[in-house]
């Protein structure tokens, strides 16, 4: 499988490891575009994992890695809209972030699982 880069995510494998790289500035949150690459990611996850016997998740950027929801993001698009579609948007947007609903990646991968070191990590993650 040909390797992908994205705006705020890229993923590689190589010699049976699956490379998850976060970059998008300032602290990798996940908004519209991360959410979007994340699904396309869980997508082919079955296809890699196919190749891969480990999963490296891990950030480009310096200032650490932040596993939440870009809240800047959601609320700066919220204000664009009525209150109800607002509400709709922000509650389509939470649960497309949940596990399940990337292919539940994390509760069926085969592989083993670690923790990401190394950097700072905020929020509450996935």
């Amino acid at each position: 499988m040909k390797p992908f880069r994205g705006e705020a995510l890229s993923w590689n494998l190589t010699e049976g490891v699956i490379e998850l790289a976060l970059h998008r500035e300032p602290c990798n949150e996940i908004g519209s575009i991360a959410l979007g690459e994340l699904e396309t990611f869980a997508d082919n996850l079955g296809e890699l994992e196919k190749k891969a016997h480990a999963l490296v998740v891990y950030s480009e950027l310096k200032p650490g890695f932040c596993a939440g929801a870009d809240l800047k993001e959601l609320y700066s698009r919220s204000q664009e809209m009525e209150q109800e579609e607002a509400l709709r948007g922000v509650r389509n947007f939470l649960e497309r972030i949940q596990p399940d609903r990337l292919g539940s990646a994390d509760y069926n991968c085969r592989r083993p699982r670690g923790d990401i070191r190394g950097r700072v990590r905020t929020g509450a993650g996935l």
